[in-house]
């Protein structure tokens, strides 16, 4: 059985429109998709980022008739050490190693489908509610937004220039 992951078509548009947004002082970019139970956490474990984010994409969602997304503490673990390694350089920012992710997360539970945000800011007085806003705006990430999805992970970290990065992984479990 053949799995396809929703890629960007060119590399040359994506990286004009990084550039352009890198100058605006901003930028959020990426949307991946792919195909065990969940971990369920207090919103206390979280932090003020990661919360930030999951209630902002919750009212947008369900101002569209969808369902809240529930936070993971087990996805949420995998989303943040993306986050942590494109901070630190270790990962170039974007999709690298979400197979990896992807089969860490169905380690842990059945899962359907698997989807992936990312998105990184610099200079934002709220960086978390513009990388959600960009994400709204950007066709593949608000798929993935409104996308028959279950539970969430969240990642926020900053390295030492003051640049925020964001993952969020969507998840649809098996029944």
């Amino acid at each position: 059985m053949r799995r396809v992951i929703a890629r960007h078509p060119t590399r040359f548009p994506f990286l004009l429109l990084l550039f352009s947004f890198i100058m605006q002082g901003s930028i959020a970019c990426g949307a991946a998709n792919s195909k065990r139970e969940p971990q369920k956490a207090a919103a206390s474990e979280f932090s003020k980022g990661v919360r930030t984010i999951h209630r902002l994409i919750n009212e947008h969602r369900v101002s569209q008739g969808l369902k809240p997304l529930e936070l993971n503490e087990a996805i949420s673990r995998v989303a943040a050490e993306h986050s942590r390694d494109m901070s630190k350089g270790k990962v170039d920012f974007g999709h690298e190693g979400f197979e990896k992710r992807a089969k860490t997360i169905r380690q842990k539970m059945k899962v359907r489908s698997i989807a992936e945000n990312v998105g990184a800011n610099m200079g934002q007085a709220d960086p978390e509610k513009n990388a959600v806003e960009s994400w709204i705006e950007s066709p593949g990430h608000l798929k993935n937004i409104e996308g028959d999805f279950e539970l969430t992970g969240i990642g926020v970290a900053e390295n030492r220039k003051g640049m925020h990065y964001f993952t969020q992984i969507f998840v649809k479990r098996l029944p």
